[in-house]
């Protein structure tokens, strides 16, 4: 049986991954997105299909790249402190 409180272990490795390797989840226009696609799946995006995650394991997966876009922008702004181009 489904525990609604539980996260499966698919969104668990998901997350995972996004400690290990944030950048792969940079979800910019001018990049190739790795995981845009499962994550849309999982967030339920694809109205065509029956969402079999819990209200629970996609809060938990927004909170995470919230996390991670925080994290890829912070490590940006460093970049520019420590080694600031001309700009005109």
């Amino acid at each position: 049986m489904l525990d609604e409180f539980e996260i499966c272990e698919e969104v668990q490795a998901l997350l995972n991954r996004m400690d290990m390797f944030p950048e792969e989840f940079s979800f910019r226009e001018s990049e190739e997105p790795r995981w845009l696609g499962i994550v849309h799946e999982i967030e339920g995006e694809n109205p065509s299909l029956l969402n079999p995650f819990t209200s629970k394991e996609r809060l938990v997966l927004r909170l995470k790249l919230r996390e991670v876009a925080r994290l890829l922008v912070k490590r940006q702004i460093l970049k520019e402190l420590t080694n600031p181009k001309e700009h005109k």
